[in-house]
């Protein structure tokens, strides 16, 4: 994990670098440095995962021609060390951090081609003069950047750091509070600050002091969605999932610190404790949220944990909890829409204190296509059109609950969840495979918006979400979904909100089913191995089955989705939460902030109140938004500890 922050341009107090540095203190809490040459100002915070006894920064090529910002990690770095040092190479340093330096020395602005890992980097070269920055291709690791009047290039690899520059200022872009609320997440390359961007996965910049900034791809994951010739059958693909797993798996197990596995009841959680287990004779540390008594019926991480000789501790979620919150939200920089993330954050609050390192499953769904809005639009496309005719026309009398469950809405099936269904219907005849997309996944559809917004936002409606690719040139359904959903949920939904929040416990996190071979691997894999009628993640499944025998006998009870409505629930009738909802959920909060109708708001709690899941989710989203204002744009006190 670690940290970088930098500006390029004109030159600021010499503590304006160490507080954009110190900022991010969190992501790494071992070390720091910094590298100081007009016009560039780049520094660095260290989570000491290699080479850990040593403080090498800031770090140089001998020649002091090169320096290096680097965050994350290079798992296969000690083979391309090897590499490198064959072709004359000399190293002082037994780092990763290292290996990128000499990558970029090697081969210039084709470095990240080289690299197997996460990361995110800022490379300063005085003979060429210009800094190259990089992100790894799926966006595992996080990099901001903004530009100023004055000309001046500004990056860190979290927003809050940004803002410690004087020449940023914060202004909300509506566009994006539109975006998240549509979505629930903020799709790249926009953040909810005006003018501040994310880099994109499998992106380069090159910035010189002629003041030209070059952003451009490296690599394209699209590139890899065709089938593999030399894959003759199912047994072709599986030997070689398992291959590659396995190899990813114990690349991303190796270090010098205590590594441990995070485990949720899921297929994924369960390959990945199993392939551990092999790697190592010692045992693992194995880290699950547990919910109570109430949530038991997901897959028994204890029993496996027993089984493969981990060590397993519960970390037990009360509604309590949900004070930490607004810190979540400021370590985020943005709003969010899933209450889970307090869970999350208890979960790697407790494996900190045990390891430096956790390996997590996260990315699966992806992959996978395993979330519920991918059963709903797939078995949605395994019927004959007649029928969501049929359902068009006979809505009065037809079970539309029954069908819910068929399709896997998740939830109580209130009015608003009817409504979306009966949408749902609709654009499965006659819509776009985007728009049929949106409307299972939307937070907030367009009519919920149209209903709740003010004219601040009335005016943005759809403006990004409209703009969303079809990916009409993909030979398959699946693939196209996994298109369509992997281009910003991956980076901005899921890998953003995990990578900020277990560095907000200086914990760091390692994920190897999103390693890039693995992952090219699974861009070209058909879509009867991802997902299929009745079974979910089939090549894990049967990975699985292989080395845990028995254990996957009840795949529905298996993949449940579970915690979300109870947790929600409780959350909003009583303690810390009920408290937030109360203040920024008020009559007066809503007038001052001039973005919802008041008595849309009104409606929207009640619906809540009934249990129902969409209306929860929506809510717990507004609130989200709310305390995000208060925290970056009223610089509200109260809302932080520090």
């Amino acid at each position: 994990m670690s940290g970088i922050a930098g500006y390029l341009g004109a030159q600021q107090e010499k503590d304006v670098l160490q507080a954009m540095v110190r900022k991010i203190a969190h992501r790494g809490p071992d070390a720091e440095g910094f590298h100081v040459e007009p016009p560039v100002f780049m520094g660095v915070r260290r989570l000491a995962t290699i080479d850990p006894r040593e403080n090498w920064l800031p770090l140089y090529s001998e020649d002091r021609k090169l320096a290096i910002a680097f965050s994350g990690e290079l798992f296969d770095f000690e083979a391309t060390r090897k590499k490198l040092e064959e072709r004359g190479a000399k190293f002082k340093t037994r780092t990763d951090a290292e290996v990128a330096l000499r990558l970029y020395e090697a081969y210039g602005a084709n470095a990240p081609v080289h690299m197997r890992g996460h990361f995110a980097f800022a490379v300063h070269d005085v003979e060429k003069n210009l800094v190259f920055l990089a992100r790894d291709r799926l966006g595992v690791e996080p990099l901001y950047y903004t530009t100023t009047q004055s000309g001046a290039f500004i990056f860190a690899s979290e927003i809050k750091a940004l803002l410690e520059h004087p020449s940023v200022s914060v202004s909300p872009d509506m566009t994006m509070v539109d975006a998240y609320l549509a979505l629930g997440y903020c799709p790249g390359p926009g953040t909810m600050f005006r003018g501040i961007h994310a880099l994109l996965p499998g992106h380069r910049i090159i910035w010189n002091p002629g003041l030209h900034v070059m952003v451009e791809p490296y690599w394209r994951w699209e590139d890899y969605a065709k089938p593999d010739p030399a894959m003759k059958g199912e047994a072709d693909y599986q030997e070689r999932f398992d291959a590659l797993f396995e190899e990813s798996v114990a690349l991303y197990q190796r270090g010098e610190v205590p590594v441990g596995a995070f485990a949720t009841g899921s297929l994924e959680s369960a390959a990945i404790l199993s392939a551990m287990a092999k790697n190592s004779s010692d045992p693992v540390h194995v880290f699950s949220a547990s919910f109570g008594a109430e949530h038991d019926g997901v897959l028994p991480v204890a029993d496996i944990a027993a089984k493969l000789g981990g060590v397993h501790q519960a970390a037990d979620f009360q509604p309590e909890y949900m004070d930490s919150l607004p810190e979540l939200i400021w370590s985020l920089d943005a709003p969010v829409a899933d209450p889970h993330i307090a869970v999350f954050h208890q979960l790697t609050r407790a494996a900190s204190q045990k390891v430096k390192i956790a390996i997590s499953g996260a990315g699966a769904n992806n992959v996978f296509l395993g979330y519920p809005q991918h059963d709903a639009l797939l078995s949605g496309h395994s019927v004959p059109k007649i029928f969501w005719a049929m359902i068009k026309e006979l809505k009065p009398v037809m079970p539309l609950g029954l069908i819910a469950r068929l399709l896997g809405f998740p939830g109580i099936l209130g009015d608003r969840s009817r409504r979306r269904l009966i949408d749902f219907a609709d654009t499965m005849r006659t819509g776009s495979l985007h728009q049929q997309y949106t409307c299972m996944a939307s937070l907030f559809d367009s009519r919920d918006r149209q209903s709740l917004y003010l004219a601040q936002l009335s005016q943005v409606i759809g403006t990004i979400v409209d703009q969303q690719k079809e990916h009409k040139e993909w030979p398959s359904l699946s693939g196209a979904l996994l298109a369509m959903q992997n281009e910003h949920l991956l980076p901005d939904g899921v890998l953003a909100p995990l990578n900020k929040l277990s560095g907000l416990n200086s914990l760091g996190v390692r994920l190897p089913l999103l390693d890039h071979k693995l992952f090219e691997f699974m861009l070209s894999v058909p879509g009867r191995l991802r997902r299929k009628r009745g079974q979910r993640k089939i090549l894990l499944a049967n990975y699985v089955e292989k080395n845990l025998p028995g254990i996957t006998g009840q795949p529905a009870r298996f993949e449940r989705f579970y915690g979300q409505k109870p947790l929600l629930g409780a959350c909003m009738g009583t303690g810390p939460f009920k408290d937030m909802m109360d203040a920024c959920l008020s009559d007066d909060s809503i007038r001052r902030r001039e973005l919802f109708a008041p008595e849309a708001v009104k409606r929207l709690v009640m619906a809540a109140k009934t249990g129902e899941s969409i209306p929860q989710r929506q809510v717990f989203s507004i609130v989200a938004l709310e305390i995000w204002f208060r925290i970056f744009v009223d610089h509200e006190k109260g809302w932080l500890s520090s």
